[in-house]
């Protein structure tokens, strides 16, 4: 999908544009939203709320695939490792709402949340991280759009 038919499905369709895009590329997608609502074609309210929802879905799912592959992990790792993840998971408990928020401002934040759930971080803390971090984030690339999107249309 390149960016001419991502303009042109947004200003058919575009709320299912924005759900379909997000999937592959939410960042840009929401750059290119707030591009959109600068000029008055979609609701920003609206528009929000599926970047939420799709971001900390995204996230969630993440998340439990972690949970789910570290029963795997733990059969395949051999003792003499052991001591040596345990003190690593306690860096990363440590770390984490950094880990996230440098992880979730670059391209990495996937492998960061899928290790947050091997290391079997709780789901209330998670979220707690998660659910901000996601809300400012899709915030800002919003308002990049819409302040700087006469440059990007």
């Amino acid at each position: 999908m390149d960016h001419i038919q991502l303009l042109e499905g947004i200003k058919a369709h575009p709320y299912t544009t924005i759900v379909a895009a997000s999937v592959v590329n939410a960042r840009i997608t929401a750059v290119f939203v707030g591009a959109f609502v600068a000029q008055g074609y979609i609701n920003p309210f609206i528009a929000y709320i599926i970047f939420i929802v799709m971001g900390i879905s995204g996230d969630m799912l993440y998340y439990f695939f972690g949970r789910i592959g570290h029963l795997g992990g733990v059969l395949l790792i051999k003792n003499s490792w052991q001591n040596k993840l345990s003190q690593l998971d306690d860096k990363w408990r440590k770390n984490f709402p950094k880990a996230i928020l440098i992880g979730k401002t670059t391209a990495g934040s996937k492998p960061v949340i899928f290790v947050a759930g091997v290391a079997k971080m709780p789901l209330l803390k998670f979220l707690s991280i998660i659910v901000p971090c996601t809300l400012v984030l899709y915030l800002l690339y919003m308002s990049i759009g819409y302040f700087f999107g006469q440059w990007i249309l």
